[in-house]
């Protein structure tokens, strides 16, 4: 059984660094489609592997400020971007406040 699980493992790492890959090539070349469509996928395996009810806030109000999923009952608020640099994070800081979304995730 433990290699069964290894190899689990290694397939979803490398799953999930081809669609890395994939979204970082598409967001240089301006094509944010795929980026929009994880937003899902990543609510989903939160919401499974965490036990969360993460909600795609973005389904809600198109561009939602700061964040891109929420799960208010529980105060858990996640973004999901392909985009890692440090002004990226202050600008998601500084939003997530100046929209009082610390007190309510989903206005």
């Amino acid at each position: 059984m433990p290699l069964t699980s290894a190899k689990l493992f290694e397939d979803i790492l490398l799953s999930l660094s081809v669609l890395r890959y994939i979204i970082k090539s598409r967001s240089k070349r301006g094509l944010y489609d795929l980026n929009r469509q994880s937003e899902s996928f990543f609510a989903n395996v939160l919401n499974i592997s965490e036990g969360w009810n993460l909600k795609n806030l973005n389904h809600a109000t198109k561009d939602h400020p700061a964040v891109d999923l929420g799960d208010d009952a529980l105060g858990i608020c996640v973004q999901v971007t392909s985009e890692n640099r440090a002004e990226k994070i202050h600008l998601t800081i500084s939003q997530l406040f100046s929209k009082n979304l610390d007190k309510n995730i989903i206005d």
